[in-house]
């Protein structure tokens, strides 16, 4: 799992605006499609563990929130972002509500295996 904390990239100008170069991720083939699923998740419950066997899956959150993967957990601010490899297991969990938009590289509707 690779975290990116948007607060620690520096910014650059581009007369009249600005941008941070957030992500450069390599793909392992080429997709046809990709997923945007913008996802809420209510105070005191979680996405259970579960991992996607072809997607690599980035998870932009909105909210702050928990996410947990193998024995690690990692607590996530607004506007962090967290790059899933494929058949990584990870579990999200809200203490309060979380927002966040997770994008799934290729995007398969089930593409989603629950951890046993």
């Amino acid at each position: 799992m690779k975290i990116i904390r948007l607060a620690g990239i520096p910014e650059e100008n581009r007369n009249g605006y600005s941008i941070k170069r957030i992500l450069t991720e390599p793909l392992k083939h080429n997709p046809e499609n990709i997923g945007f699923y913008l996802t809420t998740i209510p105070a005191l419950s979680k996405v259970k563990c579960h991992f996607h066997p072809l997607a690599v899956e980035i998870i932009i959150f909105l909210t702050n929130g928990t996410i947990k993967s193998g024995q690690e957990t990692y607590h996530l601010s607004t506007d962090d972002l967290v790059v899933i490899s494929p058949r990584e297991k990870h579990e999200i969990i809200a203490d309060n509500e979380v927002r966040l938009v997770a994008v799934r590289i290729p995007n398969f509707p089930d593409d989603k295996v629950t951890c046993e």
